[in-house]
């Protein structure tokens, strides 16, 4: 079973790294198809809690809910005084996009 989420919204980096008393890992994932990004999978470790946002593209359909992304974990993820927060999926947000090419902006 998924535990609740009930980790403190966070609005900004600076506030996640100064709530984390300056330690946080990010990792991050994409998925495409041609220039076509799918989706952007983040994983962020807040203390020993494991925090999962997934973002999609409105070519995909409705994300699964967290229930069922649940079992498809690696089984070592679950371990005593750990939470695996999966939270609701969200679109991607079309200001990460080029003007309209589905491809993802580079710095």
């Amino acid at each position: 079973m998924t535990a609740p989420d009930t980790t403190p919204k966070i609005r900004s980096i600076r506030q996640l790294i100064s709530q984390q008393d300056g330690e946080v890992t990010i990792a991050c994932d994409t998925e495409f198809q041609g220039p076509h990004t799918l989706t952007i999978q983040f994983a962020t470790r807040l203390g020993d809690d494991i925090v999962v946002q997934v973002y999609s593209s409105p070519a995909i359909p409705r994300q699964p809910d967290a229930e069922e992304l649940k079992p498809l974990l690696p089984p070592e993820l679950e371990v005593p005084g750990r939470r695996i927060i999966i939270r609701e999926g969200w679109k991607i947000p079309k200001r990460v996009f080029e003007k309209g090419t589905g491809q993802l902006q580079h710095s």
